[in-house]
Order: structure tokens, then C-alpha cells, then sequence
């Protein structure tokens, strides 16, 4: 597959073990998401052992094997699960399946995810405190979570092993097994993951100050994980070599081989990934028969490579260039090349990834007062880049686009582009996202000297771009629709498009989804300057649009319901203004062009903007877009008396635009709702 970004091949990783699950792109790392032709869902993957990301599409229930723990990664296929909401207290997504399984969630104090499966097994959330993920096992094994005083993943199996987790002080993971062994989680001061064996060999985790896997071997090898003063990954092998994690103050992967090469992690004083460490910590390639990774971290990990017999990934560069590793204050990725370009990484405070071109361009790094991988770290490590305060991913192209990051007053993946487009983030707190393109339009521009695609961060960091409190995505296109977020007060997926509509999300509390959608998903769109889709919560996390300053498009579906909440008092449909009030959600209006489509307009005290939908390009929507023309000038502002908070006022419709009332202009076929 190809990124439609950068144009790269997209790789399958996995968030944690680095193996074929997530869809990734390799250029610009952004998860690529799969969504299912029949339910328009997301469909994810989830590892059977690092519990990373689940595949949910709709038929059946199949079953694969998880290439790196060789564990049964499912495939939750279900026929249009039906997702239902119950709330206590508060708002919250609960699912219950009848026939087969489907997501619920119930929420004491705040929305968790259930599932209880009848015929097949399926994930069940239950809330004690607070919400946490909880499976239970009717027929057949199926995962169960509780939390005590916070949410955690806990396992029971009946028949079969199935994974089980248990909250002492916090959530960490915890497997029993009853009749055969199964993954179990225990924390002592924090949350864990812990495997204990009966029969055959399972997985353990112990954490004393911090959660770290642990795996002990009755009689096959497991994986098996031992905290002393910090929690880290260890692994030890008895018959055959598995992994094994040990860390001082924090955990480091480590590796060691004795018949075939296993991942090994030894932690000094700070956990990194290193395999040996002369000077600095940095990740280490050591082979005894075969060529196997290793770990050993001074302050912080790095990566290093050293190749004996066989080449490893890491390399020395002596005579050709290879990737390596080497950390000054702390452990931090470093590349350098001699004759061809390389990866290298130097950390001030923290490891950072920088890149440098000698004869022919490629990923570079150069560092103020060290060098790193194209990062350059004032007070803390960036990743690809220069960060201030937080670490971020920087680009810089020389003869050919190249990314890089640059941080004002915190990191922020920053793109800059000479000759070539290339990907940009600034950040003021927090590191973002960033866009720039020079020649070619890259997904966010800037008006420097050409237009481009740029991300910027106000308060806290946002990935791709710009949020108040907490980072958030965020996107803006010109050219064509891309992801854009913007946090408030919560981060929350936010989209902004400029030319074409995009998703957009905000946030006051905590982030929430809201979907809408007539026959397939139509794109939302909240105004800043153009239309996009938004999301902002109240109280609690819900689906919920709400325009900030300026009026915006919005769609909503007639056929099919659409998903959406407000925590108030009560889940209804509403919009809710920042700035300026803005009214969302107006009642469903029949076709008015031979299609399903909404069609009505939004008004402020400075701008004036029709909200058009239809059901896709074509005549109708050609239809609905000339009927703007029809439309009448904006209604004068409502009075200085018009009060803009949300609570129940009787308005004139007449003078008042943020009056809940139809109000018909022109022609029947140009309906407004102010």
C-alpha cells in the first residue's frame, strides 16, 4: 500500500512488538486506518499479548497468529454490532450482545467499555469506581476486566486460558488460571504485567515501583519479567532462549542468546535499549552463533549495533556507513554516514533522532551543542529533531525533502522544506505536528513564500498541530481534506479542511467522537475558515460538534441514526459555542432534492456561512450547492441582551438568529435554522 501523504510504502507494525499488526507508513509514521465497507468502522487488529489494536469488521470470528508472541490475535468480524448506551450517572457507550457478540459499555463514574458475549466469547467492561475494561466467560473464555480504583484489563477463563486482570493500587494486568494456565497480572505498588504458570508455561508479571513484564519458565521456557528497584522487561530461558528484561531504576529490553539469538535488556542506573555500552548508552548488536539484539543503558537507552560474525542492524562505521547509536547525557538514536548516508542520534538532556547528508541526501541530524538524529535537544530530547521543553521531529531538505522538527517553547514535529515539500511541526508548550511545502503541497501549508501545510500548537502539544491544554491531531488541507485536531481543554480528534471537507474534533473536557452519516459516512465540518468536521465535550466525553468562532457546515444523516452525545443533564443533540453560540443539530428535513440532505445556515455576529449536505457529488448536491444562491443576506446579530449561554431563553426569531426556530427564506427549498 501506498501512504497518500508522502507516497511511501505503508508497513504493518505493531505498536509495542514492532510486528505485523497496526498499519503504519514508514515515511511519516502515521497510522494508516482500515475502515470496514459495511459497518463504516474502524477496523483494528489487537495482539493477543501486548493487546495493541483489535481488527473489528463484521461476519465472523476468525482467528490469526500474531507473528512476534505468536499468540492468537482475533479477528472480531460481526454483522453490524449494534452499540448501545446505558448511563448512570453520566453518559456513557455500552454494548450487550444477544446472538452474537457486540461492544457494550457501562459507566459509574465515567463511560467504559463492556462486552459479554453468549455464544462466542467477546470483550465485557464492568465499572466499579471507575471505568475499566472487564471480560467475562459464559460458555467459552473470553477477556474480563476490573478495577478497583482505577480501570484495568483482567482476565478469567473457565474452560479455556483466557487473560485476566486485577487492581491493587492502580490497574495493571493479571491472569489466573482455573482448570489450565493462563496470563495473569498482579501489581504491588503499580500496575504490572505478571504471568504464572500451572501446566504449561504462561506469561508473569511483578512491578514493585512500576509495571514491567515478567516471565518465568516451569517446565518450557516463558517469558518472565523482575523488577528490583524499577519495573523492566527480563527475560530468562531454561531449555531454550526466550527473552528476558532486567532494570535498576527503570526498564530496559535486554537480550541474550544461547542456542538460538533472544532479545536481552540490562539496566545501570536508567532502563534503555542498549546491547553494550563503552562510553554511552546506545543500542548494541552482539553475535554468538547468530546474530541476536541487546540492550545496556547508562542513563537513558539507546539503540547501538555491533556486528562479530554476521552484520546486525547496528554497525560501526568504519569503512561503510551504518546505523548507530551513542548518547552524550542520555542515551538517544544516532546516525552517522562516511561514504553513504546514515541514521545517527545524540541526546542533550534526551535521545533524539537528527540526520546529516554528506555527498548524496539523506535523514540527518545536526545538533547546537550535540549532535543528533536531524534533532537538536535544548531541554529535552525530540525525535527527529529539536525540542525545547518536550522532544519533537524536525526536517530539513537539502537536495531532496527530508523531515524535520523544531521546537519554540516546546518540542514540536516541525517540516521545512528548501527545494522539495516536506513535512513541518512547530509547538509553542508542546511538540505538534507541523506542515510546510515549498514546491510541492504537502498536507498542511503556511504562507511563507508559497502556500503550504502547516500545524502550530497554542497551549499543549498536539499531534499535527494545535492544542490549549492537551495535545490533540489536527489537520488542515488546501488542496485535498487531511486530519486535523485541536484541544481546549481535553484533547479530542479535530479536523479542519480548507478547500475540501475533513475531520475535525474538539474538546473542553475530555475528548469525544461523534459520527454522522446517511447511506455511507458524510464528512462534518465546523468553521474556523472553512468547513470541517469538530467535536467539543461538556461535562463528560460525548459525540458532539460545536462551532468555535466562526459559523460552520455541518451534515447530518436522515436515513441511518447518527452517533452523538452531550453530557448535561441529559444525552441530547446539541451545539454549544465557545466564542460566539453556534445551533447544531436542527430536526430532520425531508429530501429537498430528490435525496436524502440537510440543508440550513448558521449565523454569527461577523460571518455568514450556508451549511449544505447531500448525499454525494452529483446533481443533487450540485442542486444543493446552487440553492445557496437563493439564500438570503445574513440576519442581523441578535440584541446585546441575547444571552449566549446554554440554557433554556425565549428568543424572537425574527431578530434573534440563535433563536431554535425554522425559518423560512426565499423559496421552501432554501429551509434555515438559526
Amino acid at each position: 500500500m501506498l501512504c497518500g501523504c508522502c507516497v511511501d510504502v505503508v508497513r504493518t507494525l505493531c505498536g509495542r512488538c514492532v510486528d505485523v499488526v497496526w498499519m503504519l507508513c514508514g515515511c511519516c509514521e502515521d497510522v494508516v486506518w482500515t475502515l470496514c465497507g459495511r459497518c463504516v468502522d474502524v477496523v483494528r487488529m489487537l495482539c493477543g499479548r501486548c493487546e495493541d489494536v483489535w481488527t473489528l469488521c463484521g461476519r465472523c470470528v476468525d482467528v490469526t497468529t500474531c507473528g512476534c508472541c505468536e499468540d492468537v490475535v482475533r479477528t472480531l468480524c460481526g454483522q453490524r454490532p449494534v452499540r448501545l448506551y446505558v448511563a448512570l450517572e453520566r453518559p456513557v457507550t455500552l454494548y450487550v450482545a444477544l446472538e452474537r457478540p457486540v461492544r457494550l459499555c457501562v459507566a459509574l463514574e465515567r463511560p467504559v467499555r463492556i462486552y459479554v458475549a453468549l455464544e462466542r466469547p467477546i470483550r465485557i467492561y464492568v465499572a466499579l469506581e471507575r471505568p475499566v475494561r472487564l471480560y467475562v466467560a459464559l460458555e467459552r473464555p473470553v477477556r474480563l476486566y476490573v478495577a478497583l480504583e482505577r480501570p484495568v484489563r483482567l482476565y478469567v477463563a473457565l474452560e479455556r486460558p483466557v487473560r485476566l486482570y486485577v487492581a491493587l493500587e492502580r490497574p495493571v494486568r493479571l491472569y489466573v488460571a482455573l482448570e489450565r494456565p493462563v496470563r495473569l497480572y498482579v501489581a504491588l505498588e503499580r500496575p504490572v504485567r505478571l504471568y504464572v504458570t500451572l501446566e504449561r508455561p504462561v506469561r508473569l508479571y511483578v512491578a514493585l515501583e512500576r509495571p514491567v513484564r515478567l516471565y518465568v519458565a516451569l517446565e518450557r521456557p516463558v517469558r518472565l519479567y523482575v523488577a528490583l528497584e524499577r519495573p523492566v522487561r527480563l527475560y530468562v530461558a531454561l531449555e531454550r532462549p526466550v527473552r528476558l528484561y532486567v532494570a535498576l531504576e527503570r526498564p530496559v529490553r535486554l537480550y541474550v542468546a544461547l542456542e538460538r539469538p533472544v532479545r536481552i535488556y540490562v539496566a545501570l542506573e536508567r532502563p534503555v535499549r542498549l546491547y553494550v555500552a563503552l562510553e554511552r548508552p546506545v543500542r548494541l548488536y552482539v553475535a554468538l552463533e547468530r546474530p541476536v539484539r541487546l540492550y545496556v543503558a547508562l542513563e537513558r537507552p539507546v539503540r547501538l549495533y555491533v556486528a562479530l560474525e554476521r552484520p546486525v542492524r547496528l554497525y560501526v562505521a568504519l569503512e561503510r556507513p551504518v546505523r548507530l547509536y551513542v548518547a552524550l547525557e542520555r542515551p538517544v538514536r544516532l546516525y552517522v554516514a562516511l561514504e553513504r548516508p546514515v541514521r545517527l542520534y545524540v541526546a542533550l538532556e534526551r535521545p533524539v533522532r537528527l540526520y546529516v547528508a554528506l555527498e548524496r541526501p539523506v535523514r540527518l541530524y545536526v545538533a547546537l551543542e550535540r549532535p543528533v538524529r536531524l534533532y537538536v535537544a535544548l531541554e529535552r530530547p525530540v525525535r527527529l529533531y529539536v525540542a525545547l521543553e518536550c522532544p519533537v521531529r524536525l526536517y530539513v531538505a537539502l537536495e531532496r525533502p527530508v523531515r524535520l522538527y523544531v521546537a519554540l517553547e516546546r518540542p514540536v514535529r516541525l517540516y521545512v522544506a528548501l527545494e522539495h515539500p516536506v513535512r513541518l511541526y512547530v509547538a509553542l508548550e508542546r511538540p505538534v505536528r507541523l506542515y510546510v511545502a515549498l514546491e510541492r503541497p504537502v498536507r498542511l501549508y503556511v504562507a511563507l513564500e508559497r502556500p503550504v501545510r502547516l500545524y502550530v500548537a497554542l497551549e499543549r502539544p498536539v499531534r499535527l498541530y494545535v492544542t490549549l491544554e492537551r495535545p490533540v491531531r489536527l489537520y488542515v488541507a488546501l488542496e485535498r481534506p487531511v486530519r486535523l485536531y485541536v484541544a481546549l481543554e481535553r484533547p479530542v480528534r479535530l479536523y479542519v479542511a480548507l478547500e475540501r471537507p475533513v475531520r475535525l474534533y474538539v474538546a473542553l473536557e475530555r475528548p469525544v467522537r461523534l459520527y454522522v452519516a446517511l447511506e455511507r459516512p458524510v464528512r462534518l465540518y465546523v468553521a474556523l475558515e472553512r468547513p470541517v468536521r469538530l467535536y467539543v465535550a461538556l461535562e463528560r466525553p460525548v459525540r458532539l460538534y460545536v462551532a468555535l468562532e466562526r459559523p460552520v457546515r455541518i451534515y447530518v444523516a436522515l436515513e441511518r441514526p447518527v452517533r452523538l452525545y452531550v453530557a448535561l443533564e441529559r444525552p441530547v443533540r446539541l451545539y454549544v459555542a465557545l466564542e460566539r453560540p453556534v445551533r447544531l443539530y436542527p430536526p430532520l428535513i425531508p429530501s429537498c432534492f430528490g435525496t436524502t440532505c440537510f440543508l440550513g445556515h448558521i449565523y454569527s455576529r461577523s460571518t455568514f456561512i450556508s451549511i449544505t449536505g447531500a448525499q454525494d457529488a452529483g446533481p443533487d448536491r450540485d442542486a444543493a450547492l446552487s440553492t445557496q444562491e437563493t439564500c438570503p443576506e445574513p440576519v442581523p446579530a441578535c440584541p446585546t441582551t441575547c444571552p449566549t449561554a446554554l440554557k433554556p431563553v425565549q428568543h424572537d426569531s425574527k431578530t434573534c438568529p440563535t433563536a431554535l426556530k425554522p425559518v423560512q427564506y426565499g423559496s421552501k427549498t432554501c429551509p434555515i435554522w438559526l
